[in-house]
């Protein structure tokens, strides 16, 4: 089986707070809590894939700051790489039919138990970024 390639963003804002999207029910991981972003199509880099899911999904522009990662990780359905980027918001994201439920959240203040599992080691690494406030 092929592994799925995915781009996600660690979106902050300005008042030092990162987006969180809730996996809609009927998908995957229903409920469960993660960095917004989506499959990486055939012939795009992955802040390409990044800045079109985030349009298609939130309506949201976003600057990409750094790349913090790749980060493979298997669920009992599949496995997939997880290409992080730490982007910073320059709109504000809207509610859509892909993400209906979104919040801003103070880093620390994450209960890792929520977020999906492929989003938990990327967590961390943001979280020992000397750019974190």
């Amino acid at each position: 089986m092929k592994r799925l390639q995915v781009a996600a963003g660690i979106i902050e804002n300005q008042n030092g707070q990162i987006l969180l999207a809730q996996r809609p029910t009927g998908k995957h991981l229903a409920g469960m809590w993660e960095f917004p972003g989506g499959k990486i199509e055939a012939g795009e880099s992955v802040s390409e894939a990044l800045k079109r899911e985030l349009k298609e999904e939130l309506h949201l522009d976003v600057e990409v700051l750094e790349a913090l990662g790749q980060f493979p990780y298997a669920y009992e359905w599949g496995s997939l790489d997880l290409h992080v980027l730490r982007v910073r918001a320059l709109s504000a994201p809207l509610a859509t039919e892909h993400v209906r439920q979104f919040r801003w959240v103070r880093p620390r203040e994450i209960a890792v138990v929520e977020l999906a599992g492929a989003d938990r080691e990327p967590l961390k690494v943001y979280l020992s970024s000397p750019s974190v406030r």
